[in-house]
């Protein structure tokens, strides 16, 4: 049983607890310790029927042609993303209030935003946007020019505001081109986020924790961001290949069961 939800850790379900009891001794893959943790304790599944295995196990490895922008960083302005469904939800508006602040601090940033608007927000995202030269609307990517994407910018920012977020695959991508990231902690965020890498913080500190991360970039020049981004993908690197080791751990186990005890 592969787990892909909070929704049922978050708040307890009588109909998932009848199921885990349907299931009996069936091995549970969750996304991160955190998952796993709930998943035992909210349904009482022992630690020997639970395996651990990261998204980064399935995330494809950039392509060639997306590596080759790394070689463009420069030191200013800092290049700010946000790369989701625009929703509310989602937190564009935490986006666009920490860009009035960047603004108002002085620091020199440009900012794309990719992915398609809600319709219910569509009045209001237009005219916010266009209170912020210095951001602008790059709609839905794709394949390749998502990865170019994630390589152009030194920042991601991920304020969701989603009750069951589980394990953003947006925040492997980014982290694996050696972005920066800055989200609303929820879900497994929190333990994929190591200080070199950015930061998680609940979601009433996200706008301050995304401004002292913006005013850390700005301190750093054309080597350091560098050195930065290679501390980032080493990490995201190290995280792929043990996720792909567990995966081929647990493909193994599914092909070759354990015959019972005679």
């Amino acid at each position: 049983m592969h787990h892909h939800s909070f929704a049922y850790l978050n708040r307890r379900s009588r109909l998932t607890a009848l199921c885990m009891k349907t299931l009996g001794n069936a091995q549970h893959i969750a996304l991160c310790p955190e998952m796993a943790k709930g998943i035992s304790t909210t349904y009482g599944i022992p630690q020997q029927q639970l395996t651990v295995l990261s998204n980064a196990a399935f995330l494809p490895a950039l392509e060639t042609g997306a590596m080759d922008s790394t070689n463009a960083q420069s030191t200013t302005p800092i290049r700010i993303g946000f790369l989701s469904n625009i929703t509310a939800e989602k937190g564009i508006f935490e986006v666009f209030s920490t860009l009035r602040q960047a603004d108002n601090a002085g620091i020199a940033y440009e900012a794309e935003i990719a992915g398609p608007v809600d319709a219910g927000i569509q009045q209001q995202f237009q005219s916010e946007l266009a209170t912020l030269p210095k951001a602008r609307h790059v709609g839905p990517l794709y394949g390749a020019d998502k990865q170019r994407f994630f390589q152009r910018i030194d920042l991601l920012l991920f304020p969701t505001r989603y009750q069951n977020e589980a394990e953003p695959v947006t925040l492997h991508e980014a982290l694996q081109a050696g972005a920066t990231v800055v989200a609303a902690s929820r879900g497994c965020i929190g333990g994929m986020l190591p200080d070199h890498c950015g930061a998680a913080r609940p979601a009433e500190q996200f706008e301050a924790q995304a401004l002292e991360t913006l005013k850390e970039l700005d301190q750093l020049d054309q080597a350091q961001r560098s050195a930065r981004r290679q501390a980032i993908q080493a990490h995201y690197q190290r995280t792929a290949a043990h996720s792909q080791q567990t995966l081929q751990q647990l493909l193994k186990r599914i092909s070759h069961p354990p015959r019972p005890a005679p």
